[in-house]
């Protein structure tokens, strides 16, 4: 689902455009989901942002957050829904920057799409404790 909306990092916007960030988002979906939701499903999000080569450098995390924090409440309820997030940033050429997302219903869970039936950590050496790394 290609969103033609130049990405914005969360940190540098300022409250106006976070807002129209959010509207713009809204009315996207609005017109062009044709009633997809998730609400209330397990999710899994992937994010590609398309940057001119010549645009300011962003944190790909900063972007990600105002993205998702503009598709709550749009194509599902709350950001705790995903559970399988994957983002990406490139650029390109072309003038043009944009926002790609695939998001679908995620059986992550049930291991059935991704990842095997069990998870072996044994070889990841001893367990780390926060406690012994605070300091005073």
């Amino acid at each position: 689902m290609p969103i033609v909306l130049t990405p914005h990092s969360y940190q540098s916007a300022d409250a106006k455009i976070k807002k129209a960030f959010k509207r713009a988002i809204l009315h996207h979906f609005d017109v062009m989901s044709e009633g997809i939701r998730y609400f209330g499903k397990k999710i899994c999000l992937h994010i590609v942002f398309v940057l001119k080569e010549s645009s300011k450098d962003k944190d790909v995390d900063n972007m990600a957050k105002l993205l998702i924090d503009g598709l709550k409440n749009v194509l599902f309820s709350d950001d705790k829904e995903i559970i399988h997030l994957s983002i990406v940033k490139i650029r390109q050429q072309d003038p043009e920057e944009f926002i790609n997302i695939n998001i679908r219903e995620s059986n992550l869970q049930d291991n059935s799409d991704v990842f095997s039936e069990e998870f072996f950590h044994k070889f990841s050496g001893p367990k780390l404790r926060l406690d012994n790394f605070l300091e005073d």
